[in-house]
């Protein structure tokens, strides 16, 4: 009896361990594909945006598609750039990151000339030399920065969807808000990726594992970086689930994807993990 016991409970342990490293890899590999290839992803999200609203009537739109309607102007002057660390950059850099909301007009005095080329942009600030780890953030059309750590958006100093708050916060302005005082902010921030995702998540995979571009390289190097992620865990769990995700086209990944981030597991975890 107590062999059969400690089965069952090996076995819930076993599938609660699965559950939660699926949801990491699922995470890391759209953290990965959209962090290492920003400059692609915006170009995608542009045309996606223009194809999304080019037949809706504004009176049939949701006030989050109103927001981004309305912010469409920007949307298609939006860029990114990436702010590697060095002797001359460092306060610029370390200003920003640590820029907690508020008034930032000491910063956009203070280094007027860096600000007005980093304008509509989302950056990624590498935080130590010769580093490619970088958190992003998005400074507006007024330069005004706009750092998920510091909006409630995202767990202070996790590595949690930074690359795709910032896209966020450049494509609909109402994410640019403070949210600190929101209960539960970082699940609400999470539902606005979900959103964000079901608009621009599948031609961004298109472009990752279509081999009529050469790109299938693209989805299988962002794999073996999640896996390299994930070395410290489970490898027998973390080679099962990335054998789901290898050689499969977009339709797939998407549907899979999608399957594991909008669990209620998914809502309650996956803005927690660091």
């Amino acid at each position: 009896m107590s062999k059969r016991k400690f089965s069952e409970i090996s076995q819930v342990n076993e599938q609660d361990e699965y559950r939660r490293l699926e949801l990491d890899i699922v995470s890391s590999y759209i953290m990965t594909l959209l962090g290492n290839y920003m400059d692609k992803s915006i170009d995608i999200i542009k045309s996606e945006v223009e194809k999304y609203f080019k037949n809706k009537k504004m009176e049939d739109m949701s006030r989050s598609e109103k927001n981004i309607y309305e912010n469409i102007k920007n949307i298609r002057n939006l860029k990114s750039k990436i702010l590697s660390y060095n002797n001359k950059n460092s306060e610029f850099i370390n200003a920003l990151f640590d820029y907690n909301g508020g008034d930032d007009s000491k910063i956009q005095q203070k280094f007027a000339n860096e600000m007005v080329n980093l304008k509509n942009t989302i950056v990624g600030l590498c935080l130590e030399p010769g580093s490619y780890d970088a958190h992003w953030i998005y400074i507006d059309e007024n330069a005004k920065i706009h750092n998920s750590y510091n909006n409630g958006l995202q767990l202070k100093n996790s590595n949690q969807f930074c690359q795709c708050y910032g896209i966020l916060m450049g494509v609909n302005p109402f994410y640019r808000n403070d949210f600190r005082n929101t209960i539960n902010s970082y699940k609400f921030g999470f539902t606005g990726l979900i959103k964000l995702w079901k608009m621009i998540l599948k031609p961004i995979l298109h472009y990752s594992v279509n081999k009529s571009y050469n790109n299938m390289l693209i989805h299988k190097e962002t794999l073996k970086i999640v896996h390299r992620v994930n070395l410290g865990e489970n490898q027998t769990i973390v080679k099962s689930i990335m054998q789901k995700y290898i050689n499969k086209d977009e339709e797939y990944l998407y549907d899979e994807f999608f399957k594991v981030l909008t669990t209620d597991y998914a809502y309650d975890n996956a803005p927690y993990f660091d």
